[in-house]
């Protein structure tokens, strides 16, 4: 095998493991309960989340009812639980972004059933 065409297979290998050696963005953001009947009293509700997205190490979550304004509900560090009050209902949407609030980074909502 002629010199040069050693070294470009030699280069095309060193990109690709470089390539698979990238971790990839993710999210996982979670509620539970997952839903509610529209008529169930309001509840307690977990919140999980774990963000490993580059520059992100700390998050907000905003609480939103409706066509409310968002309301800040906590700010923590990218992994975490946290819980609401006696006060989650069916329908309740919350929006995790990054600290400086550029970046939506994922929604949850808890579904509504019929009762």
């Amino acid at each position: 095998m002629p010199r040069r065409y050693f070294l470009a297979a030699i280069a095309a290998v060193s990109v690709s493991i470089g390539a698979c050696s990238e971790k990839k963005p993710e999210v996982n953001f979670l509620v539970k309960p997952e839903s509610l009947g529209e008529c169930d009293d309001p509840v307690v509700a977990t919140l999980t989340w774990n963000v490993e997205v580059p520059g992100v190490k700390t998050v907000k979550i905003f609480a939103v009812e409706g066509v409310e304004a968002p309301i800040l509900f906590t700010h923590s560090g990218a992994s975490g639980t946290a819980q609401t009050g006696k006060w989650a209902r069916a329908g309740l949407a919350f929006i995790l972004k990054d600290e400086d609030e550029t970046k939506q980074l994922g929604k949850v909502i808890i579904q509504s059933t019929k009762c």
